[in-house]
């Protein structure tokens, strides 16, 4: 065993690894096994004995992220419904725990039996409608009434109190049908994730409804009804953003429910941590009687520390200690912790298993390592970050620092961040023994005061800690408050988000591919500010505008539909409006960047200071990934599925049902249609708008072949530059260079026309041909090939007015700032690839008499009956 690796030898029990889906999990009895019946949640038990006995039957369950509520509600459900397969081993858990309380839930129940229990998960839809699934997923797994199943589709649409006449009808149906229950218990978990939707669309989801599932509750008698709500604030944290007048309803609403608050403290999570390993027997020693000393918390016995140290090895016993405070600073408790045990993330302890050896422990270095790893944008946007980021400030700029002074400063910087909020502080016994037995004690001692000399730690003696030294002078957070007290409250959105958050384009995908040219919308930002004055031309290089608008009322709301559907923009053939439902916490995002930026443009210590340039950028990235995310989901644009919250209008109609699967495809039919005769080329060197400095030369060597080597197979290019790949995707595969008899030439695109580019061609042709014999502009030429319906991109064109140039050299004139070149050459052409502007283009086609003249005076010249070789000739 010594050289075996640790993850060879431990165990995790995955039923404390996973998080609870209440709907899914009702019916896995033996997810129950193991299930302690803490302290917190014997509390909650009692609580909800209590009023089963004294008719208060609606309560909410409120704790933070991964505290273990959803366990406790499928623990609940188990212990509550007869039926189910863990009923008994619920049952007994609290038998063992707490026979009193077994004994005041059988009298609560009654004889004839527990609870019929529907599982509600949550999502951003209404309430109403998180309510009619969980019914229905309880009708497929159990028989009811086909006419109660008939009417409940019936109500989904309806308003709450046809909801409430159908529940009672179903109580009544279920109490005579279901003679082994005694009432029904609605667990409502992620309840907040609906209460987000009705905040958000007040006009589609009422919270009014919770009040009346809880007056009805309170009044169920016969066959009584028990509603429990699984949430991870109180009600005012989720209509933080409405006004008062509906906060004050929420209020009431809430006011209507016992709320049962729902956190372990720290001991107990300890507790729950050590319940995750399975004991390994045998296993000798590794941890030392100081750090047991040092690391106890004082409520917890020396015995039982020494025992659960022991059951967690390889955490060494500050690690297990300071873990719940950790995952609590970053916003979650259990869950993440047993999370840590089993993901692969770097640094993890899954990784540390299977790279360490028995007898080896995981100290807070390595939790600091982890931490960086893994979660540094979060902890820096919590702005909370400042020891860790001075920590990992100090490692970066002493790269000579031996393994033993990176393990003291990563370990007083975590100590450092913890010590906010905890009773953990970075004294030296602690610091000593959380690297003991790694490191000999004389040598910690030697590197502390090393390091101190160094000036990286500093000790205080007021406190009797040390503290990374504050390399920063400047308060990130400190002047964030000075930023949101400086600007003003009411800003554009819109405006902030294009000036400092620019939009990425959008890509009509299908269109691009099957073309080989690329094609994307531009994206600009509306809202009641700015949509009066906001310009929705697009640049040269954009196929359309699609404009993002960011009501902050339902009646801005109502104003972006109806200007969607104005004449102007329904003429457009080329622009696409979403309308968002709301976008109220976008706002305080924004408010949040623009403060950010506020801080940058008026901190000169920023320049500097690099600790607070880190943390800058860090907050910076986070909420601008936040901002991405929440438009993200406000507009749908990956994937267009909850239509409901943003409607979409072309051509002054509304086109939101009508596409599925994101934005691109309804982009690529308005390509289809703006460019139905596009070529189709795929060579990404050159169909491009902007070419790359080896496109443009690969680009410039092929017009040099096609002008002075038409007559020679592959215009004389010999083995595989650039150019030829360009010459085989356009001029091979186009049919533009055909051997002819033992020539090659370059000819008109072929009937077949395999690459599309007959309708540019003839475009061409009656630019310089339709008219009048005279001079136009070659930017003019190019406008009309880079518009609709052609398309051509700007890589492309010279390329194909060289070609047509070549077929047609005798028919046409090309004139530079005026003058006419009688015998264009290859250094004439780069001067046009650079500056077209300089250059004019005319026919100089003739007919009739005129046809006859040329003719002749080509006979007495010796040359071809065309006007430019006749001129030739002359001059």
């Amino acid at each position: 065993m010594p050289n075996s690796l640790l993850s060879e030898i431990l165990q995790i029990r995955t039923n404390c690894l996973r998080a609870v889906r209440l709907e899914d999990d009702l019916l896995k009895g033996d997810l129950l096994s193991g299930y302690i019946l803490t302290a917190q949640a014997l509390a909650a038990l009692e609580r909800i004995a209590d009023g089963l006995t004294n008719h208060a039957r609606a309560w909410t369950l409120t704790g933070p992220y991964g505290s273990g509520k959803s366990f406790f509600g499928l623990f609940l459900a188990h212990l509550l419904d007869r039926r189910r397969p863990g009923h008994t081993v619920a049952w007994d858990i609290v038998v063992e725990a707490a026979p009193s309380l077994a004994e005041r839930l059988q009298g609560a129940l009654g004889e004839r039996g527990g609870l019929q229990t529907i599982a509600v998960t949550g999502s951003r839809a209404p309430l109403q409608e998180c309510l009619v699934r969980g019914f229905q997923r309880l009708f497929e797994a159990e028989e009811h009434p086909a006419d109660l199943q008939e009417d409940l589709e019936k109500v989904r649409r309806e308003d709450s109190r046809a909801f409430m006449k159908w529940l009672q009808t179903f109580l009544e149906v279920a109490n005579s049908l279901k003679p082994g229950t005694n009432g029904v218990l609605i667990l409502f978990d992620e309840m907040g994730k609906a209460l987000e939707h009705a905040a958000s669309h007040p006009q589609e989801s009422d919270v009014y409804l919770l009040q009346e599932l809880a007056e009805f509750a309170a009044h169920s008698h016969t066959y009584p009804l028990v509603f429990i709500g699984i949430l991870h604030q109180a009600f005012d944290g989720y209509a933080a953003l409405l006004d008062r007048t509906t906060q004050r309803e929420w209020a009431k609403v809430q006011g209507r429910f016992e709320d049962i608050p729902f956190q372990e403290p720290a001991v107990q999570q300890m507790r729950l941590l050590a319940n995750a390993f399975v004991e390994t027997a045998h296993l000798p020693e590794f941890v030392s009687d100081v750090a047991l000393h040092e690391w106890r918390p004082r409520t917890m016995s020396a015995e039982e520390f020494a025992f659960l140290c022991r059951r967690v090895y390889p955490l060494h016993p500050s690690v297990f200690v300071s873990l719940p405070y950790i995952f609590r600073r970053l916003a979650q408790n259990e869950r993440s912790i047993f999370a840590y045990l089993s993901s692969q993330e770097p640094f993890g302890f899954q990784e540390f298993s299977a790279t360490h050896t028995l007898g080896e422990l995981l100290c807070l270095p390595d939790v600091f390592d982890y931490l960086a790893a893994n979660y540094q944008s979060r902890i820096y946007a919590s702005g909370r970050a400042r020891p860790l980021t001075e920590t990992l400030e100090r490692l970066e700029n002493a790269p000579s620092l031996t393994k033993i002074e990176q393990d003291l400063l990563k370990t007083i910087g975590l100590l450092n961040w913890l010590g906010e909020i905890s009773p953990l502080q970075a004294k030296e016994n602690m610091v000593l023994s959380a690297l003991t037995p790694a490191y000999e004690e004389a040598d910690l001692r030697a590197t502390l005061k090393l390091l101190q000399r160094r000036s990286l730690i500093v000790y205080r003696r007021f406190n009797e800690t040390y503290a990374v030294w504050q390399g920063s002078d400047v308060d990130i957070e400190e002047r964030l408050q000075t930023a949101r007290s400086a600007l003003e409250s009411t800003l554009s959105v819109a405006e902030v988000l294009q000036s400092y958050l620019p939009p990425r384009p959008l890509l009509a995908q299908r269109h691009s591919y099957q073309t080989g040219t690329l094609r994307f919308f531009e994206v600009r930002y509306a809202d009641s500010y700015n949509w009066e004055s906001l310009s929705l031309t697009p640049s040269s290089s954009a196929c359309g505008v699609v404009v993002l608008c960011l009501p902050g009322t339902l009646g801005e709301v109502d104003q972006f539909v109806r200007w969607a559907q104005t004449d102007a923009l329904a003429s457009r053939r080329d622009l696409v409006v979403g309308v968002a439902g709301r976008a109220i916490r976008l706002k305080e995002l924004v408010q949040e960047l623009r403060a950010l930026h506020w801080v940058r443009e008026n901190t000169p210590e920023l320049r500097d200071d690099p600790v607070a340039r880190r943390e800058w950028r860090t907050r910076l990235a986070a909420i601008e990934q936040s901002i991405r995310a929440e438009l993200d989901e406000a507009f749908n644009l990956q994937q267009v599925s909850a239509l409901r919250d943003c409607q979409w209008f072309y051509g002054g109609q509304d086109v939101s049902s009508k596409f599925r699967r994101g934005i691109s495809p309804l982009l690529s039919e308005i390509c289809d249609a703006l460019y139905p005769t596009s070529p189709r080329l795929w060579n990404e060197l050159l169909n491009r708008r902007e070419l790359t400095s080896q496109g443009a030369a690969a680009r410039r060597l092929l017009i040099e072949g096609i002008l002075t080597r038409a007559e020679q197979p592959l215009l004389g290019i010999q083995k595989f530059p650039p150019e030829r790949s360009m010459y085989e995707a356009l001029l091979r595969r186009g049919g533009l260079h055909r051997q002819e008899g033992e020539t090659w030439r370059l000819v008109l695109p072929p009937g077949d026309d395999p690459l599309g580019l007959r309708p540019a061609w003839d475009a061409m042709a009656d630019f310089i041909f339709g008219g009048l014999p005279e001079p136009r502009p070659l930017t003019d030429l190019y406008a009309r090939l880079f518009a609709p319906p052609y398309g051509v991109t700007a890589g492309l064109a010279p390329v194909l007015l060289a070609v047509f140039y070549k077929v047609h050299e005798n028919e046409m004139t090309l004139y530079k700032e005026g003058t006419l070149l009688v015998e264009p050459g290859v250094a004439d052409w780069e001067v046009l690839l650079r500056r077209p502007e300089l250059f004019w283009l005319a026919g100089c086609r003739v007919t009739g008499l005129r046809a006859a003249v040329v003719e002749r005076m080509a006979r007495g010249l010796n040359t071809l009956p065309y006007v430019m070789p006749v001129v030739r000739s002359l001059i």
